[in-house]
């Protein structure tokens, strides 16, 4: 209901309700000058100016818990210049306001945000407000749902004791590459989320591993990274397949090389957010994804054309760390960091939860996500996975115009039909 709507015989839920709606409209500067009393048998608003003749009055509705408005006198008295005076004018009240749309704070699947209740309050009572008034407002209304952060923290040891009693880990099946990066929280006790994602066969991200930290340095990434190494097993700790995405930041490196040692790093670079060219960035990008070295070197000739001292600094970088015809194993579709930019973009509404619950909120999410992948792997009857097959299906329609000529042992001639090119294949 909107106040412009209030009138004698209105019901209410609740003897507060009335008091929200006059809350709400408080932020307009409409109604700044309220008096509010209240007790058990009725709920009385009057104006600050004790001649103004401006109230509302509500009753209680025998036993069934509903309020009824039995007057309803919305025109002012006073002076105007009191109700105008600066002095008279007070703020919303952030936690009646918060009160009002409690039960969504409790939706943590909707991670109701300032924007979203900005939205609600202009639908549900007509009123437009300012959007910092409700990131206040949030605040209040966080905590009356899920404790304070400091008190989040203290329950925090507890809370992780349980899901280690409760969750007996999990083991599936993801290729021997994944992506690490960091994001920061938004909450009074910041800090960063870093995260682990890997590629699942079917091409979809596969979240790994996760932890809050103070910040983004080398006691923090090696630590992590030396927990990743129990989640996943030693195996992976010597393995010379495994590859690892990062972005430029040195303590990243420096843990991978230490709890990882036997791993290939790859950098995501990016020649564009350096130099801020399109035409260079299209020959970085060229020479990273380049399966031949014709292919990669004609790339970075283009690249030197454009921007001389782009192709001396991803050559300086090391081009093993970043080009995929240059990498010491296989690097799969693995490229950049992005599986974790995506990890990251699913919690971005949640990143100022008090920390049991963004745990909370990230753990539900996964166990929903597992369920799903898994329940498609057991009703699917084909090895290999859709994204795979269809691949397949894409390539195989392509080779219909290629034509190939043995030469000798591993070493063909393989003639493009329509193009009238050659290639020599190597199936070694």
């Amino acid at each position: 209901m909107k106040y412009n709507d209030l009138c004698v015989g209105n019901t209410f839920k609740s003897k507060g309700e009335l008091k929200l709606i006059l809350a709400i409209a408080k932020v307009e500067r409409t109604f700044e000058y309220k008096d509010f009393k209240s007790d058990s048998q009725r709920f009385i608003a009057k104006c600050k100016d004790k001649t103004c003749e401006w109230r509302l009055l509500e009753v209680p509705l025998d036993s069934c818990g509903w309020w009824k408005l039995t007057v309803a006198n919305d025109v002012h008295t006073c002076e105007t210049n009191k109700r105008t005076d600066l002095e008279l004018r007070t703020k919303a009240a952030d936690t009646g306001i918060a009160e009002l749309f409690k039960k969504k704070f409790k939706e943590l699947d909707a991670a109701f945000t300032p924007k979203q209740l900005v939205k609600d309050i202009k639908r549900d009572y007509g009123v437009v407000i300012n959007y910092w008034k409700e990131y206040n407002a949030c605040k209040p209304g966080i905590e009356l749902i899920k404790g304070s952060p400091d008190e989040s923290y203290q329950h925090l040891v507890g809370y992780i004791h349980m899901l280690g009693a409760r969750n007996k880990g999990f083991k599936n099946c993801f290729r021997p590459a994944f992506a690490v990066d960091g994001t920061h929280l938004t909450g009074p006790r910041q800090g960063v989320l870093l995260s682990t994602v890997g590629m699942h066969p079917d091409e979809s991200i596969y979240p790994i591993a996760f932890v809050v930290v103070d910040s983004e340095n080398n006691e923090s990434w090696e630590w992590f990274m030396r927990k990743l190494v129990g989640v996943l097993c030693d195996k992976y700790a010597m393995n010379e397949d495994v590859v690892v995405a990062t972005d430029r930041n040195p303590s990243i490196g420096r843990a991978i090389r230490l709890a990882f040692p036997c791993a290939n790093q790859y950098t995501a670079s990016t020649i564009f957010q350096t130099y801020h060219n399109a035409t260079a960035s299209v020959a970085f990008t060229r020479a990273a994804k380049a399966f031949s070295n014709d292919d990669y070197e004609l790339a970075m000739r283009d690249l030197g054309l454009v921007i001389p001292a782009a192709l001396k600094s991803v050559v300086d970088l090391g081009t093993e760390m970043w080009a995929r015809v240059k990498a010491r194993t296989s690097r799969f579709t693995l490229m950049t960091t992005n599986a974790c930019e995506t990890f990251n973009s699913r919690i971005t509404d949640v990143k100022g939860l008090p920390i049991c619950h963004l745990v909370y909120y990230i753990r539900r999410f996964l166990m929903e996500w597992f369920c799903e992948r898994r329940q498609l792997a057991r009703d699917r009857q084909d090895p290999l996975s859709q994204h795979a097959r269809d691949i397949i299906k894409e390539r195989w329609a392509v080779t219909k115009r290629f034509v190939a000529f043995h030469v000798d042992g591993d070493e063909y001639e393989v003639e493009e039909g329509y193009y009238e090119e050659q290639h020599t294949v190597y199936l070694d």
